[in-house]
């Protein structure tokens, strides 16, 4: 298999995209650009490869200011318009904070290959293939847009294989779901921990099939369907039916950010684009203790809509910021803005995406 060079991958993102974020991330630092030059984007990652992590978005956003060079915010899920590549993302289970052994990577690909044999088999075509250097990658193409629908779709999937394909040994990420995330640029070198002989630092890589074809809008709502007949993977619409606004609040500004501070539960920011790493208000039920470095559970600032909250853990699957809300109590003191007379189901649907 011959591996397929950055520019390669980068003009395909192009091709499908339109816009590319390049973001770099060392500890804390976050920069980011926007291009729709692949030689503008290229002449800035190789200057950031020396250290750090460097990632790219990977879906089309809306009309956007491009300056082609490091100056812009971080893309947020409010500015994607289209979903162009359905990411999978397989990880070892390690320590934090560390990089794979050849072992742990060993398991990951093995996951990534019977994955990719199972989707076959359901009629889905041959993928990108991606290592990001500390576990295995694939993208599907596809040309689907960010609407509730689709939101709500890929939530069912992503719960869905996690479930079928995550092991003792590899975990199947269910939360690069969202239409802002990003994904390794491929050729650049992961940096997580230390390096050493046996959880060394490696150089990304990905091979892209010469005719790489898209997966279509039927299949995917195909998939969703079929994860979705397990009622444990839809949203709750009598919970949401039944919850009511009890204080003066109004959640659209509600800043979720100093609501956790409040209780000791915040860590630290996490790429600059309003995500935030936090204590999960439930981690004394999970398997495993909560770590000062852990990443498993995240809040987004409010962007319009309501704050979005999410934990990685099995046990807090279908809870979301009006758990959170119950949970945690008073969050009408961390309102900058009153409740207004707008349409009551209007608000629940806006409720409702951020747990899609």
């Amino acid at each position: 298999m011959r591996l397929t060079t950055t520019s390669a991958y980068l003009n395909r993102l192009f091709a499908d995209s339109g816009i590319v974020e390049l973001r770099h991330i060392e500890d804390s630092r976050i920069t980011s650009g926007l291009y729709d030059n692949l030689e503008s984007l290229l002449r800035d990652a190789r200057s950031l490869d020396t250290h750090g992590n460097l990632f790219t978005t990977l879906n089309a956003p809306k009309l956007i200011r491009v300056r082609n060079r490091l100056c812009s915010r971080a893309l947020r899920d409010a500015d994607i318009a289209y979903i162009t590549r359905l990411p999978i993302d397989f990880d070892p289970v390690r320590p934090p904070g560390t990089s794979s052994t050849e072992e742990e990577l060993q398991a990951c690909l093995q996951a990534r290959e019977h994955f990719v044999r199972s989707m076959s088999k359901r009629g889905w075509p041959i993928p990108l293939l991606g290592k990001s250097g500390n576990g295995y990658h694939v993208q599907f193409r596809c040309r689907l847009p960010v609407t509730s629908e689709s939101r709500q779709a890929l939530k069912a999937i992503y719960l869905g294989l996690a479930k079928e394909f995550s092991t003792d040994q590899v975990l199947f990420d269910r939360t690069v779901r969202n239409p802002s995330r990003i994904f390794t640029l491929y050729g650049s070198t992961k940096r997580k921990g230390v390096s050493t002989p046996e959880r060394p630092h490696r150089r990304s890589t990905v091979w892209i099939p010469e005719s790489w074809e898209s997966v279509s809008q039927t299949q995917i709502m195909n998939l969703a369907e079929q994860y979705a007949g397990d009622a444990k993977y839809v949203s709750n619409k009598s919970y949401c039916s039944e919850y009511r606004h009890i204080g003066p609040g109004d959640y659209n500004t509600l800043d979720i950010v100093s609501m956790f501070k409040s209780k000791s539960l915040y860590k630290r920011p996490a790429d600059g684009s309003g995500k935030h790493y936090v204590t999960c208000p439930w981690a004394e039920d999970h398997s495993t203790n909560d770590r000062p470095d852990g990443t498993d559970t995240v809040i987004w600032e409010a962007d319009g809509n309501w704050p979005t909250f999410h934990c990685s853990h099995d046990h807090c699957i279908g809870r979301d910021i009006r758990n959170v809300i119950e949970k945690l109590g008073d969050p009408d003191k961390y309102c900058s803005e009153l409740w207004s007379d707008r349409a009551v189901e209007s608000l629940w649907n806006a409720a409702d995406e951020e747990n899609m």
